[in-house]
């Protein structure tokens, strides 16, 4: 009876060990999973700024192509309103590739959340099958 509950304690300090290694990775999870947006978040700041800057100027320069009756100065309006086209495709690809790799992170981040939670299901599952076990040695022992 003494080595049942010998057994019975040290299966329980393993399983709260595994408890505390589960914590420790959803912790680890989470902070990651902020750190990656935090990122996401600073690297869109100057593209959506770009953006902005492209939009005011493209919105001071329009009066001016409209007004323009030195030809040289429409042909100047003209060549940066297709520098600014230029810039706006750029960035707009850009703002494009980190839109797909948001939409990446937020997959892996489902991912990962999903097989922790299968992973806690199992470990529960696990506890509740060892109990049950031991609970039934417990009682063949004492007959």
């Amino acid at each position: 009876m003494e080595r049942i509950t010998l057994t019975v304690d040290a299966a329980n300090l393993e399983i709260m060990r595994v408890d505390q290694i589960l914590e420790d990775v959803n912790t680890i999870t989470g902070n990651v999973s902020k750190a990656t947006e935090s990122l996401d978040n600073i690297t869109s700041l100057p593209l959506d700024a770009l953006s902005n800057v492209t939009s005011r100027l493209r919105s001071r320069i329009a009066p001016l192509g409209a007004k323009a009756e030195d030809s040289r100065v429409g042909a100047v309006v003209q060549v940066v309103d297709q520098k600014l086209d230029s810039v706006e495709t750029c960035v707009s690809g850009a703002q494009a590739r980190a839109d797909v790799k948001r939409a990446e992170a937020a997959e892996a981040v489902a991912a990962r959340e999903e097989a922790q939670a299968q992973t806690n299901e199992m470990s529960s599952n696990l506890k509740d099958a060892f109990s049950v076990q031991i609970s039934r040695d417990s009682e063949s022992a004492q007959n």
